[in-house]
């Protein structure tokens, strides 16, 4: 089924790529305790879970797991430092935010370094100019899509707030039907509603992953005060 993707990712790859990601948290799994893991969005980067998940590799190392979907990097991160999560697969932008504020989070590995957002409008919205005094949806503010959206607008020559009104509207299912409710004109997608909108009918007007913009998209997060509790399950 991936292979629709524009990424073209192949199942095999998929499979060893996740075994080796899948490796430090695999170490942690030893531990005779439940572990929490939360993913932050629908799209293939959620593959390593879902594929750990699904075929029980936690199991085999005798541990019992929860899979949760938390939508949004920012409250990814306050799961995790509230401990309610004790590993997760997140954007790095609230990563910064969160370590100059004094937590202690920690990436141990990545799966993603490209921005595989692309920015599509409804049918009437033809140019980036015609986004003037317009809305453009993002899933939420200090996400990937929040800095995939500034940094379209930037490369337009237009200004959020000033020419475009950015609007917070929750996960990317909610995106597509704010956008075919005419309640924003644009919106940040990834796939696989990229596909469903090119098949809609929407205009795509930028696709980030062309940019050639180098950014560690995806990562597999934990905390530094997990990591010295329990060091040799990460060696």
């Amino acid at each position: 089924m991936l292979r629709i993707f524009r990424f073209k990712l192949d199942n095999r790859f998929i499979l060893v790529a996740s075994f080796f990601l899948l490796r430090p948290i695999m170490a942690l799994c030893a531990q005779p305790e439940t572990l929490n893991l939360s993913y932050s969005a629908l799209v293939p980067s959620g593959a390593p879970f879902w594929i750990g998940h699904e075929l029980k590799l936690f199991e085999r190392e005798g541990i019992k797991t929860q899979l949760l979907y938390i939508n949004a990097a920012p409250r990814v991160m306050a799961a995790l430092l509230a401990g309610e999560v004790q590993i997760a697969l997140s954007g790095v932008n609230s990563i910064v935010s969160a370590y100059t504020h004094g937590s202690d989070p920690l990436a141990i590995a990545g799966t993603v370094n490209k921005i595989n957002v692309s920015i599509f409008a409804r049918p009437e919205i033809r140019i980036p100019e015609d986004l003037k005094s317009k809305r453009l949806g993002i899933t939420r503010f200090g996400g990937l899509t929040d800095f995939s959206a500034n940094y379209a607008l930037k490369k337009w020559g237009l200004h959020a707030a000033k020419d475009v009104a950015l609007i917070q509207i929750g996960d990317t299912t909610a995106l597509m039907g704010a956008m075919a409710g005419n309640a924003v004109q644009a919106a940040t997608l990834q796939p696989p509603f990229t596909i469903l909108a090119a098949r809609l009918g929407y205009r795509e007007l930028l696709d980030l992953s062309k940019s050639g913009l180098e950014y560690q998209n995806t990562v597999v997060l934990t905390t530094r005060s997990l990591v010295k509790k329990s060091p040799d399950t990460f060696r």
